[in-house]
């Protein structure tokens, strides 16, 4: 299965990897509502000792199982607390998926399918993006990009059960692996982690009419690796937390995330498709071709590349398609599909480069790759006239990526007409792999002020008399709190209204709002004692008003 690696290749995946993956890892600040909560879980979980309860603050933080956590834990022992730990285990989950995707697209045709299908997925804005998070959606995805990898070769390698019609079993490594990796998915996740891949898996055998193959994936061996896998953890966790481990983790953070808007995330059913065309843009056309050539089998799948292509098929939809019918729709949702969907352009793009006769060429007109730096082009003239409605601390910059996406759209259709179609698709990696690098060096120090709560922190720790002050965060994103909350190493709390505001008498709070806040119609208990002006924040020093 994951036979040596030429020289070449494994550097050129390695280099592009780096630059996409690990590049200033942790120049960027912690952003959003939940890399600040998951970095401060596994700190809490490093330095209590308590590897079964997620904690946040002291409290059981229950919205997610703990593999994460361990390995961002493991990252923190190594390496120190910091951004680059938190996002480590994401950026090395990435990785893993990238040569997942090497090892089955080699199968398919050979090494270079496998190359071009690895370096698109390192590619797509939705997984590096995603790989540079401190998140639980890559170690997730990664988990179970193995899972389906060996479920690739378990029916097509070279011994798989569609290669020999007379297999009455399956090789027993694959197997573990497989079922082992369901396991650490739903240690990631949840019961998506085994639920996905075995649906898509019952459908496969279904739509080929290979039923009785089922019996050679050995049920009962699966079950109980699977067990041993998320049992300890899961066991142990009910144990510490009760039914409160079941009611917050399995009905509110799937059940109810599944069938309401609990927690407001509602998206139109387009959402994913959506998702998967802007995170492999300009790539994502080639999954027309793809498609097309799907149902033109006449032979119901029942062919070796017509049951692979069905296969990749079944690992892209079957998350988009149960996530669709989910309430709540997140992009990383979408995630675990990203190596399916690299490995199906990749095939296009290995056919594109195959050597044939000239009549044998489309025309300019009905080839995808001309369409492919058309629209890059276009978009690229377009962001100019759209870059103020991005609302984005990097408006400034929307001149040079529209030059790049513009510049890049027209090589490519200049090496397309010169028939040099090996350096058109090498220009699409490396401009990529260019924008990586001018984001890491010039866009990451304006998101980080604007967007992360790193600087205010620091800020903060310099105000007199700020140590081991309450803190409290009214009328701004609730991202800032969270953000807070990490860098300080202590809960900044949330507030509505006055009330909310409780701190002993005697002692002085922190109050963070935004600049246009008027004391004189919110506090009527509390006293200003002195205001600070940050970057569209308010810091106020508040006491108690005398009884």
């Amino acid at each position: 299965m994951f036979s040596r690696i030429q020289p070449s290749r494994l550097l050129l995946i390695l280099a592009f990897v780096w630059v996409q993956f690990f590049l200033d890892l942790g120049g960027l600040g912690l952003v959003g509502p939940d890399e600040p909560r998951y970095a401060q879980v596994a700190r809490e979980m490093l330095v209590s000792g308590d590897f079964v309860t997620p904690r946040y603050f002291g409290e059981p933080w229950l919205e997610k199982p703990v593999l994460y956590y361990w390995l961002a834990s493991a990252a923190y022992w190594l390496f120190g607390i910091n951004e680059f730990s938190a996002r480590l285990p994401s950026a090395l989950a990435a990785v893993l998926g990238v040569f997942c995707v090497y090892f089955v697209g080699r199968q398919r045709e050979g090494p270079a399918e496998g190359l071009f299908s690895c370096l698109i997925l390192a590619a797509s804005i939705l997984y590096f993006s995603l790989a540079r998070a401190a998140s639980t959606d890559m170690v997730f995805s990664a988990a179970m990009a193995v899972a389906w990898t060996a479920l690739f070769f378990l029916l097509f390698g070279g011994k798989g059960l569609l290669r020999d019609s007379g297999a009455s079993g399956s090789p027993l490594g694959l197997l573990l692996i497989f079922y082992a990796f369901l396991g650490l998915a739903t240690l990631a996740k949840g019961p998506a982690g085994f639920v996905l891949p075995l649906v898509s898996l019952a459908v496969f055998l279904v739509l080929t009419g290979r039923m009785k193959l089922a019996a050679s994936f050995r049920p009962l061996t699966g079950v109980l690796v699977l067990l041993a896998v998320v049992l300890p953890w899961y066991g142990l966790c009910t144990l510490a937390n009760g039914w409160g481990f079941v009611e917050e983790f399995l009905i509110r953070h799937n059940l109810e995330r599944f069938l309401t808007d609990r927690y407001e995330h509602p998206q139109p059913f387009w959402f994913f498709p959506a998702v998967a065309l802007i995170g492999f843009f300009p790539w994502s056309l080639q999954l027309i071709p793809s498609a097309r050539s799907l149902f033109r089998h006449g032979d119901r799948w029942r062919s070796l590349a017509a049951s692979q292509d069905l296969f990749l098929w079944l690992w892209l939809l079957t998350p988009l398609v149960v996530f669709s019918l989910s309430r709540s729709k997140l992009p990383g949702y979408l995630l675990p599909a990203a190596p399916a969907i690299a490995l199906l352009i990749g095939r296009q793009v290995r056919l594109w480069l195959k050597p044939e006769p000239e009549g044998a060429r489309p025309p300019w007109f009905k080839d995808f790759f001309v369409f492919q730096a058309l629209c890059l082009m276009l978009a690229g003239l377009a962001l100019p006239f759209y870059a103020s409605r991005l609302n984005l601390p990097v408006e400034s910059l929307a001149g040079v990526a529209s030059g790049l996406l513009a510049g890049t759209g027209a090589l490519a259709l200049l090496l397309y007409w010169r028939r040099r179609r090996t350096a058109s698709v090498a220009c699409y990696l490396a401009a990529v792999a260019l924008a990586v690098v001018l984001v890491t060096g010039g866009v990451f120090p304006r998101v980080d002020a604007a967007e992360s709560s790193r600087q205010l922190a620091a800020f903060l720790q310099e105000e007199e008399g700020f140590v081991d002050q309450p803190l409290f965060v009214y009328g701004i994103s609730r991202n800032v709190a969270y953000g807070l909350g990490f860098y300080l190493n202590s809960p900044a709390r949330i507030v509505y209204s006055e009330g909310d505001v409780h701190y002993p008498r005697g002692k002085e709070a922190f109050f963070v709002t935004s600049p246009d806040f008027k004391a004189e119609g919110y506090f009527a208990r509390n006293q200003v004692e002195g205001r600070t002006e940050y970057p569209s924040r308010s810091i106020l020093r508040i006491r108690h008003k005398p009884e």
